[in-house]
């Protein structure tokens, strides 16, 4: 079955097409890393937001602050995309959760079964329909090994927090799954996935690889943690199926041009508003 993509041409015989432009430009400048914290001591926090995207989006450059690169070792595409894990329906059942599927696993979805996460990356399986830039059947590449998505800042960071999507035993225990924290300046820090499981989650408690339809949080890494000042890419090495979401950081100095996005978001949602194509004929 093939999955639901905007019908941009209906959208466009509805609404003035310089108006659609407009908009949807703004919709792509506001899908920033948005702030989700204070200032604190000269940090501040923000969320990378994924909610303006659609499901089978591909992503790269979208995203002021953070570009994100695919490499697929399994036989797929190189592609990051958008998965809506509030679908039913869909090539992957396992990304499915709330409000069509309950969590069924790992520390966050133990919790909150009925936690409605909305979009999550994954590294594409299949690269059919990507010559609109959205997937027909947004599907994430299932080899063991799977592959590589890679989040290079634009600045630099100071932490790093994440929920993982449907990681199973088998794949996190692949040589190949890990993470590596990179500062820029030839300083690598490795962590296996399974190193992740002592990392206790004040609130949600440790994570576990229960596989389908699980997710878990992950307690932030700072740079300190893994011995660097910083961090300037960061790099999933998927094992197997997974999906990744709610990427967090935090920035050391609220004054780097990263700061000056966030400090925008309020401005261009306003913005977006007053642009906002009219549905009616």
């Amino acid at each position: 079955m093939k999955l639901w993509k905007p019908n941009l041409k209906a959208w466009h015989g509805m609404c003035n097409t310089r108006s659609v432009t407009i908009y949807k430009r703004i919709l792509r400048a506001s899908a920033i890393i948005t702030l989700s914290g204070a200032v604190a001591g000269g940090v501040s926090a923000g969320t990378i937001d994924l909610s303006n995207f659609v499901h089978g989006e591909i992503l790269n450059t979208q995203i002021p602050g953070v570009t994100i690169t695919a490499e697929n070792i399994g036989g797929g595409p190189d592609i990051a995309a958008i998965f809506d894990t509030r679908l039913s329906g869909t090539r992957d059942p396992d990304l499915e959760g709330p409000a069509g599927t309950p969590w069924t696993g790992g520390n966050l979805g133990n919790a909150n079964p009925n936690l409605v996460i909305g979009n999550a990356i994954i590294l594409a399986e299949n690269g059919q329909g990507k010559a609109d830039g959205i997937l027909n059947f947004p599907d994430d590449e299932g080899s063991r090994a799977a592959g590589t998505l890679a989040f290079a800042f634009a600045n630099n960071i100071s932490s790093i927090g994440f929920d993982l999507i449907d990681i199973e035993t088998v794949s996190a225990s692949h040589p190949y799954a890990g993470i590596t924290f990179d500062d820029g300046a030839g300083g690598t820090v490795n962590i296996a996935f399974n190193g992740l499981l002592t990392r206790t989650h004040p609130i949600f408690g440790a994570p576990s690889w229960d596989g389908d339809n699980s997710i878990n949080r992950i307690l932030p890494y700072t740079a300190a943690d893994v011995g660097l000042s910083h961090f300037r890419t960061v790099s999933f090495h998927l094992g197997g199926s997974a999906a990744i979401t709610n990427i967090s950081v935090s920035v050391p100095d609220a004054t780097t041009s990263l700061w000056l996005v966030l400090a925008g978001l309020s401005p261009l949602g306003w913005i977006a508003a007053r642009f906002r194509p009219s549905s009616r004929s």
